[in-house]
């Protein structure tokens, strides 16, 4: 009896230990998109070659259509995206967004997709789709 009742306390302890940790990871959350501190976006004027710098703490696109700032946000080819506004691959804007402090390229797209959901009110859903896919193999021969 007493194995069971010691073994029974253990699995009470672990069990309130386990409960404990996820209360505060539920409460805990997950933290929060870093945001530029000072961000513009205008319609471009500039009809010509689109450019895109990124330094530490600075972000500018000039002369870029909305599919390829989203395309460039979220790591992924213009060609992938699908919906979106019909004026989204003739539209071009500028955007400048300056972070507080010196921070990398990811923390920058973080940014930049913070920026195109607050100001353009944009709503990504992530999905998987079947597509043609070509390649390229050595091929090989024999005698």
């Amino acid at each position: 009896m007493g194995f069971v009742h010691s073994f029974l306390q253990v699995v009470g302890m672990t069990l309130t230990a386990i409960a404990i940790a996820i209360q505060g990871f539920a409460q805990a959350g997950p933290s929060p998109r870093p945001e530029f501190d000072a961000a513009t976006i205008k319609p471009s004027r500039n009809d010509g070659n689109s450019v895109v710098r990124a330094t530490t703490g600075r972000f500018t696109l000039e002369g870029v259509p909305l599919r390829v700032i989203v395309s460039v946000a979220y790591k992924t080819r213009p060609s992938q995206i699908i919906g979106g506004p019909p004026w989204s691959d003739a539209s071009r804007f500028d955007i400048q967004g300056e972070a507080g402090q010196a921070v990398g390229t990811d923390a920058m797209l973080l940014m930049l997709q913070a920026l195109l959901e607050d100001r353009f009110k944009l709503r990504v859903h992530h999905d998987t789709r079947e597509g043609s896919v070509y390649g390229r193999f050595p091929m090989l021969v024999t005698d």
